[in-house]
C-alpha cells in the first residue's frame, strides 16, 4: 500500500515537472535548451582560471568569442586597437585625484595568453536563474507608463531638441537618477565612477554606469558601461563590471557582456562580468574605475575603454544603425530594476551606495571628471555628479501626501534663490512671510525694528505696511558690553558660511535653506522633522562641582543633573542667579559622526523652569546628517518650552524663531574648521534678552543680529531671565551610555586635556544679569556625563587670565567595550600617581605633581623596597668632556612646565597620569611600554664604516628584523661600555596614527638578542602614550626585549629620580626649524663604577635619576656590549605597503644635512678606561633605506663625524 502511495506521488511530481520548471518552460525543453544554450555561449578555452571568488574564466582564442556568431560578424577582421590616442584626449581637471587602485578577483589567480580574450564561463545554474534561456543575459524591457519629466539645463533653462523640451520617459520597472547631456552629436563619453556594493533584493538589480544613446524614445539604440549588483544574471551580490548593447529599446536585442553575439574584445586583461574590488567604505578609503566608450572615427565602432587606457573591446558598426553616426545623448548615473520600483511596498534595492546624493564624498556614490567628446574629438569636461538613492521612508514611515504639504509649509516663496557651491539651496524670502508668521501666536507680531529712516505704505503686492531703509536691531547695544582688559582677545580668523560666495539676499528679505523631499525622508516622521529627540531621563543624581570645590546652589540646595539616556555632554554650567544673556567663542571643529540619526554640537543653552519640563534656548555649531543630509559643520540655533518633547525645533524648520538678519543662515555650513595643531577658527556666539522687549536676540560673529525668539509670546519661564546656563558639547546617540559605545566624536574628537590646538575650547566665556554688563560667572562647574569617552576640564592659563573651557572626546576608544573596566583604571591612576607636595599646572596642559623623593613610583618595585636612594654620582663627568670644534652654539632648550613654576627640595617632578592617557592605552596592563618588539628573522649585518663588519671574537654580528618598528641608527659593539653620549638635534616630525611613535635616542643594551637588557633616552613624540603631539624628554628600560618589563619615564617602578629639575615625559622646546634656528639637547647614560648604577645625565651634565642595576639588572650589571644612537619609528604600518608616513628625525632624509636632517653631535662611548672617546668600530644601519636613511658624516679633517638619519616614512620610492 505504502509503495502504491509513493508510486502515486511520484507520478504526479514527475508530471507537475513535466509541464513546468518555475512556470518557465517545460523539463524537457528546458534541458535541451539549457544544453544548447551552454554549448553556444561557452566557447573551447585555450586555458582556463579557477578564481578565487569562485567564477571561471575561459582563456578563448580571440577568433573564436562569442562575438563571431552575428550574422553581420561572420568575416569581420578584428580591429586590434582604436586608431585615436587616449593619452592625448586627457584634460586638465581640478577633480584629478590619485585613485586607488580596483582590479578583477579573477586576476589574482592567473592571466589569458596573448591571442586569447577571458570570457566568464556560463553555468548550467547562471541559465537556470533566469526568466527564461531566451532572456538570459539581457536587460528586462523597460515598461513606458507616460513621458512627462523635463531635464533642466545647468542654468535652469530647459534643454531643447528643435526649440522642444526634452521629455524623459517614466519606466514603470526601473528608478533612475542621472546626470543627462543632449542637443549635440557625441562620439564618446567618460567618467570616473565610485565603485560601492549597494543592498540588492531578490531578482532586481542595480547598476552605476554611462549610457550613449540614438534614436527614438520607444526604439532606441543604447551602449553602456560600469558596475553593477545583478545577482539574478551573475548568482551572487558582488560588484562586477559591466557592457551591454540594444538597438530596440531592450525589446529583443542585445545582452550583458559576451552573453549574446555583438560585442568584440579585443583585451586579454579585463573580464566582462567579473568581480572587482576592493569598494569603497563610508567616510573611509573611496575607489573608482574609470569608463570610456569612444567612436573610432575611422571605423566608427564604438570602443570601451577601462581604467588607465585599457582597451576592452569594441561594438562594431556594421551591427549598428543609427549610432553608426553618434551619439544624440548621454546619460550617467545609476538605475535601479524591479518590479516594484514606484509602488507601496517600495523595493529595499539600493542606488550608488544606498545613500542620498546630498551625503556628497564620502557617504554617496559620485562620478567625478565626467566629459563628453565631439566632433572636435576632444574630452569636454561637464561637472562632478552626485547619485544615490535609497527609499529608506516608505512603508508607513511617511507617504508622498504629507511630505509635499511639509515642504509647501516650509518652502516659502521666494524673492531670489541661491545655489551654494555646498548644494544647498537659499531661498531669499520675504521677512514677514518667513515661516515664523505660521505660529498662532505671531499670526500679529510685528518684528521687533529700530528705524533709522521710517516711511510705511500700504501695498496690495505686500498685503502689510511696507518698509524702506529698514534697520532691524536690539534696542540695546552691545559693542558697550565688551569684557574688560580681557587677555583672551585674540585676532580670530575669518569664518564664513559657504553659500555666501555664491551670492546675497536682498534687503526685506532673509535667507532660508530650502528643504527637499530627501531631507524629510531621512527623519524619523515627518512630524518629528526638525526637532532634537525627546530626552529620556534616567535618574537626577549627579551634583556639579564649583570651581574651589564647592557645590553651587540654589537656596542653599545642591544642584543635581539627571542622567539622560540618549545624550551625552561635557559641560560648563552656572547656576544661582538670573541670567539676560550669556556668550562665547566657541572652537569650530568638524568631528566624526557614526551613525545617520546621531548628531554633535557645540553650543550654549540659556535654560529656565522645572527639570523636567525646561524651557531651553540654544545655539552653536552642529554636525547633524540627519537633519541636512552630509556631514559639514554648520550654524544652528533651537528652542523647546517642554524638554524637547513636543515644541520647538532646529532653525527654521518650524515656526518660532524670527529671522531678521539677510546675512547669516540658519543651517547653513561654515567653513574653515580648525585643523589639528594648525590654525584655529573661533565662531563667536551671543545670546541676550531684549530688557524693552523681552525678546531674546542671537549674536553672531562681530555682533551682527541674526534674529530672535520672542519669550512673550513662545515662553513663560524665559519671558522674565533664565536660571541655568550651559556651555559645551553634546552627542546625541541611542549608543551612548551602553556597549558598544558609539563612535561618534564630540568638539574636535580628542579629549579635553589635550587643550589648544588639539581639543575643542570656548574662550571669553561670559555672562550678563540685571546690572547689564558682560562678566565671567561667579559660579562655575564643570560635568562629563561619561568621562571615559567624553571630558571636561576649565583651565586658566596664567594669573590674571580668565579660564578656558575644553571639552570633547572621541567617543568609543581603547578601554570600552571590554578592552578595560573602570575599575582597573582608578586603582593603575592611584598606583601611579602619588600624593604630592606642591602641584603645578604647565601651560602645555600637563600637570606637574611635585613628589616626595621617597615616595616615587621607582618604591613600588619589590627590589627597591629598602632601597637607599643614591643623591648624585660618585663620579665627575664635568672632566670628561671632549676636546672638540663641534660644540653647537644653541643648547637654549627647556621644558614647558618650567615657566609655571618649580618643585621644591626634597621633592620629583612628575607628570600626573591622567584616565584618558590610559584610555589611549591598549589595555592598562600596558600602559607605558613600548610594545613587544616582533622579529621576522635576523640575517642583516652592519658594515663598519671603512667596508669591513664589525665583530665579537672575529664574529660578524647579525641585526634581527624587527616586524613593527624602522630605525636608522649608529651601532657599536665589540668591547664592554659603561658609558654613552650625544647632543641630540630637536624636531617635531609628523606622527600619523595615535598608536604610532617617533624616537630620537641612545640605547645602551646587554644580553642575548631574544631576551636583551635595554636603558634608554632621547626625545620623543608619541600621541598615544602622551595625549598629543609634542616633542618631549623620555626615559625607557627593559630587562627582557620588552616583553613584559620596564616602561617609560615613571609610568611603573624602576627608575630612581633624584633631579628636582627635569621632568621625565615633559614637553621640550623649541624645536628645530628647516634651515632655520638649530636646537639641541645634550644625553649621556653612564654606569657608576662604585654602584653600578646606571645615571641619566641631561643638557649641562645635571643628573636627573639612575636606573639600579643590581637590582633590575643581570648583563647590564657589569657593562653594556652594543650601543645604538639614531632613531626608530613604531608602527604596524613598517615594512609594508601602504606605509606610514610617520616621519623620523626631522622628516627628512639623512642627505640633507645640516639644517634639514636631524644630527647627533658629540657622539662618544666610555669603556673601562673611564675616557669619553669616539668608538672604535661604528656601522650605520637603515631597517628601511627608501623610508628612512642613516649617514656618517664627517665634514673635515680632525672633526668627529656627525651622524645624520631619518626619513618622511611614506613617499614615492617607500609607497
Amino acid at each position: 500500500m505504502a509503495s502504491f502511495i509513493f508510486g502515486v506521488f511520484l507520478i504526479l511530481v514527475l508530471s507537475y515537472l513535466s509541464n513546468s520548471v518555475n512556470g518557465k518552460a517545460t523539463f524537457k525543453e528546458i534541458h535541451a535548451d539549457v544544453d544548447g544554450k551552454l554549448k553556444q555561449l561557452n566557447k573551447p578555452a585555450v586555458k582556463t582560471i579557477q578564481s578565487d571568488d569562485g567564477d571561471i574564466i575561459d582563456c578563448v582564442d580571440i577568433y573564436r568569442q562569442p562575438a563571431f556568431d552575428h550574422p553581420a560578424l561572420r568575416n569581420h577582421v578584428i580591429q586590434m586597437k582604436p586608431n585615436f590616442n587616449f593619452k592625448e584626449m586627457e584634460f586638465n581637471s581640478k577633480n584629478g585625484s590619485s585613485k586607488l587602485t580596483v582590479f578583477q578577483t579573477w586576476q589574482k589567480s592567473g592571466s589569458c595568453p596573448k591571442g586569447t580574450v577571458p570570457i566568464r564561463r556560463i553555468r548550467r545554474e547562471d541559465l537556470l536563474r533566469a526568466q527564461s534561456v531566451q532572456q538570459f543575459g539581457r536587460k528586462p524591457q523597460g515598461v513606458v507608463l507616460k513621458s512627462n519629466t523635463t531635464i533642466e539645463h545647468k542654468d535652469g533653462r530647459f534643454l531643447s531638441i528643435n526649440s522642444n523640451a526634452l521629455a524623459l520617459p517614466a519606466i514603470v520597472n526601473r528608478s533612475a537618477a542621472i546626470l543627462v547631456t543632449v542637443g549635440a552629436n557625441y562620439t564618446g563619453a567618460k567618467a570616473d565612477i565610485n565603485v560601492w556594493n549597494p543592498n540588492v533584493e531578490s531578482e532586481d538589480f542595480t547598476t552605476a554606469q554611462v549610457w550613449l544613446k540614438a534614436g527614438p524614445n520607444d526604439n532606441f539604440e543604447s551602449i553602456e558601461s560600469g558596475w553593477t549588483v545583478n545577482p539574478q544574471l551573475y548568482g551572487d551580490k558582488k560588484t562586477r563590471l559591466f557592457a551591454h548593447w540594444t538597438k530596440d529599446s531592450y525589446k529583443t536585442t542585445g545582452c550583458f557582456d559576451l552573453q549574446c553575439s555583438g560585442f568584440i574584445q579585443t583585451s586579454s586583461k579585463i573580464a566582462l562580468g567579473a568581480a572587482i574590488s576592493p569598494i569603497s567604505m563610508e567616510l573611509g578609503q573611496q575607489y573608482y574605475i574609470t569608463i570610456g566608450i569612444y567612436m573610432d572615427e575611422n571605423t566608427n565602432n564604438w570602443w570601451l575603454i577601462f581604467g588607465n587606457g585599457i582597451a576592452i573591446g569594441y561594438w562594431p558598426a556594421s551591427t549598428l544603425n543609427v549610432l553608426k553616426n553618434s551619439a544624440t545623448m548621454v546619460e550617467w548615473g545609476g538605475q535601479v530594476y524591479s518590479p516594484n520600483v514606484r509602488k507601496s511596498p517600495h523595493t529595499k534595492t539600493a542606488m550608488g551606495s544606498g545613500k542620498f546624493a546630498s551625503s556628497l564624498k564620502g557617504n554617496a556614490c559620485y562620478m567625478e571628471n565626467i566629459a563628453i567628446v565631439d566632433f572636435s574629438t576632444q574630452l569636454q569636461v561637464l561637472l562632478t555628479l552626485v547619485l544615490s538613492y535609497l527609499c529608506n521612508r516608505v512603508n508607513g514611515k511617511a507617504n508622498f501626501k504629507e511630505i509635499d504639504e511639509k515642504l509647501k509649509q516650509l518652502n516659502k516663496p521666494a524673492v531670489k534663490a541661491i545655489q551654494s557651491e555646498d548644494g544647498d539651496i537659499i531661498d531669499c524670502v520675504d521677512i514677514y512671510k518667513q515661516p515664523a508668521f505660521d505660529h498662532p501666536a505671531l499670526k500679529n507680531h510685528i518684528i521687533q525694528v529700530k528705524f533709522s529712516v521710517i516711511t510705511f505704505f500700504y501695498d496690495h503686492d505686500c498685503g502689510h505696511g511696507c518698509y524702506s531703509t529698514l534697520q532691524m536691531k536690539p534696542s540695546f547695544d552691545l559693542k558697550e558690553e565688551r569684557l574688560l582688559s580681557s587677555k583672551n582677545q585674540s585676532t580670530k580668523l575669518a569664518i564664513f558660511q559657504t553659500w555666501q560666495r555664491s551670492g546675497s539676499c536682498p534687503e526685506g528679505t532673509v535667507p532660508i535653506r530650502r528643504i527637499r523631499r530627501e531631507d524629510l525622508l531621512r527623519a524619523k516622521s515627518v512630524q518629528q522633522f526638525g526637532r532634537k529627540p525627546h530626552e529620556v531621563a534616567l535618574k537626577s543624581n549627579t551634583t556639579i562641582e564649583h570651581k574651589d570645590g564647592q557645590l553651587p546652589s540654589i537656596n542653599t540646595t545642591e544642584l543635581a543633573m539627571p542622567i539622560i539616556v540618549n545624550r551625552s555632554a561635557a559641560t560648563l554650567v552656572t547656576v544661582g542667579y538670573n541670567y539676560i544673556g550669556a556668550k562665547a567663542d566657541i572652537n569650530v571643529w568638524t568631528p566624526n559622526v557614526e551613525a545617520q540619526d546621531e548628531y554633535t554640537t557645540a553650543q550654549i543653552w540659556l535654560k529656565a523652569g522645572p527639570g523636567d519640563n525646561f524651557e531651553s534656548i540654544e545655539s552653536g555649531w552642529t554636525v547633524n546628517p540627519q537633519l541636512y543630509g552630509d556631514k559639514r559643520t554648520r550654524l544652528f540655533a533651537h528652542w523647546t518650552k517642554d524638554s524637547y518633547k513636543t515644541t520647538g525645533c532646529f532653525d527654521m524648520t518650524c515656526s518660532g524663531f524670527v529671522q531678521t538678519s539677510s546675512q547669516y543662515l540658519l543651517g547653513g555650513s561654515i567653513e574653515p574648521v580648525s585643523t589639528e595643531f594648525g590654525q584655529q577658527y573661533d565662531l563667536t556666539v551671543g545670546i541676550y534678552m531684549d530688557p524693552n522687549t523681552a525678546n531674546w536676540w542671537l549674536k553672531i560673529g562681530k555682533d551682527i543680529p541674526v534674529g530672535y525668539w520672542p519669550a512673550s509670546t513662545l515662553l513663560f519661564y524665559l519671558n522674565h531671565s533664565s536660571t541655568l546656563v550651559e556651555w559645551g558639547g553634546q552627542v546625541y546617540s541611542s549608543n551612548v551610555k551602553k556597549k558598544p559605545h558609539t563612535k561618534t566624536g564630540m568638539g574636535s574628537g580628542q579629549f579635553a586635556s589635550g587643550l589648544r590646538g588639539n581639543a575643542c575650547y570656548m574662550n571669553n566665556i561670559a555672562i550678563v544679569d540685571f546690572s547689564m554688563q558682560l562678566k565671567y560667572p561667579q559660579w562655575v562647574g564643570t560635568w562629563a556625563d561619561e568621562q571615559y569617552c567624553y571630558t571636561a576640564l576649565n583651565y586658566q592659563e596664567g594669573y590674571g587670565k580668565l579660564p578656558i573651557f575644553y571639552f570633547g572626546g572621541p567617543g568609543q576608544n581603547y578601554n570600552l567595550n571590554g578592552k578595560a573596566n573602570f575599575k582597573d583604571v582608578e586603582e593603575k591612576l592611584k598606583q601611579l600617581n602619588k600624593p604630592a607636595v606642591k602641584t603645578i599646572q604647565s601651560e602645555d596642559g600637563d600637570i606637574i605633581d611635585c613628589v616626595d623623593i621617597y615616595k616615587q613610583p621607582a618604591f613600588d618595585h619589590p627590589a627597591l623596597k629598602n632601597h637607599v636612594i643614591q643623591m648624585k654620582p660618585s663620579f665627575d663627568l664635568k672632566e670628561e668632556k671632549l676636546s672638540s670644534k663641534d660644540e653647537p652654539a644653541e643648547l637654549a632648550v627647556f621644558q614647558t612646565w618650567q615657566r609655571s613654576g618649580s618643585c621644591p627640595e626634597g621633592t620629583v617632578p612628575i607628570r600626573r597620569i591622567r584616565r584618558e592617557d590610559l584610555l589611549r592605552a591598549k589595555s592598562v596592563q600596558q600602559f607605558g611600554r613600548k610594545p613587544h618588539e616582533a622579529v621576522l628573522n635576523s640575517s642583516t649585518t652592519i658594515e663598519h664604516k671603512d667596508g669591513q663588519l664589525p665583530s665579537i671574537n672575529t664574529t660578524a654580528v647579525a641585526l634581527p628584523i624587527i616586524v613593527n618598528r624602522s630605525a636608522a641608527t649608529l651601532v657599536t659593539l665589540g668591547y664592554n661600555y659603561i658609558g654613552a653620549k650625544g647632543i641630540f638635534n630637536i624636531w617635531n616630525p609628523n606622527v600619523e596614527a595615535q598608536d604610532e611613535y617617533t624616537t630620537a635616542q641612545i640605547w645602551l643594551k646587554a644580553g642575548p638578542g631574544d631576551n636583551f637588557e635595554s636603558i634608554e633616552s632621547g626625545w620623543t613624540v608619541n600621541p598615544q602614550l602622551y595625549g598629543d603631539k609634542r616633542t618631549r624628554l623620555f626615559v625607557h628600560w627593559t630587562k627582557d626585549s620588552y616583553k613584559t618589563t620596564g616602561c617609560f619615564d615613571m609610568t611603573c617602578s624602576g627608575f630612581v629620580q633624584t633631579s628636582s629639575q627635569h621632568v621625565l615625559g615633559g614637553a621640550i622646546g623649541p624645536v628645530s626649524t628647516e634651515f632655520g634656528k638649530q636646537y639641541y639637547v645634550r644625553f649621556g647614560i653612564y654606569m657608576d663604577p662604585n654602584t653600578a648604577n646606571w645615571w641619566l645625565k641631561i643638557g649641562k651634565d645635571i643628573p636627573v635619576g639612575y636606573w639600579p642595576a643590581s637590582a633590575l639588572m643581570f648583563y647590564l650589571n657589569h657593562s653594556s656590549t652594543m650601543v645604538e644612537w639614531g632613531g626608530q619609528v613604531y608602527s604596524s604600518n613598517v615594512k609594508k605597503k601602504p606605509h606610514t608616513k610617520t616621519g623620523m628625525g626631522s622628516g627628512k632624509f639623512a642627505t640633507g644635512l645640516k639644517g634639514n636632517a636631524c644630527s647627533i653631535l658629540n657622539i662618544a662611548i666610555v669603556d673601562f678606561s673611564m675616557q669619553l672617546k669616539y668608538p672604535q668600530w661604528v656601522g650605520t644601519w637603515a631597517d628601511e633605506q627608501y623610508c628612512y636613511t642613516a649617514l656618517n658624516y664627517q665634514e673635515g679633517y680632525g672633526k668627529s663625524p656627525i651622524f645624520y638619519f631619518g626619513g618622511p616614512g611614506q613617499n614615492y620610492n617607500c609607497p
